[in-house]
């Protein structure tokens, strides 16, 4: 797909969301949070997560469910060009506002290169 098209693509996506009422978003963050559930047995032991932002599915919820029994909760995070996966030590206090003033892990020393020892 073409660079063009996927702008296209994103502007259209993001008009549609931003579109959406509040309750519309908490009922379809609810809807995929419970199709999650059904997938995250308990053999799982690390999901990764976003930072929702625009109208985005919020499923900040569940990862704090996932935090506080034991999980390996990831978040991405930018550094210069690039996006890394960053294991959360503390879901409360771990997150800053990134380049994108999108909330993104806190701790550089704790890259996901610890995620290949799991």
């Amino acid at each position: 797909m073409s660079q063009e098209k996927k702008s296209k693509l994103r502007k259209r996506f993001f008009k549609m969301r931003k579109s959406l009422s509040r309750e519309t978003v908490e009922i379809r963050s609810y809807e995929v949070e419970a199709v999650l559930r059904k997938v995250l047995n308990d053999d799982v032991q690390s999901v990764m997560f976003y930072m929702p932002i625009n109208n985005e599915v919020d499923l900040l919820p569940l990862a704090v469910e996932l935090y506080k029994k034991g999980k390996t909760v990831i978040f991405p995070k930018i550094i210069g060009n690039d996006i890394y996966p960053y294991i959360i030590r503390d879901i409360d206090f771990d997150f800053k506002l990134g380049p994108f003033n999108i909330p993104e892990p806190d701790r550089s020393e704790e890259h996901t290169s610890e995620l290949q020892s799991h």
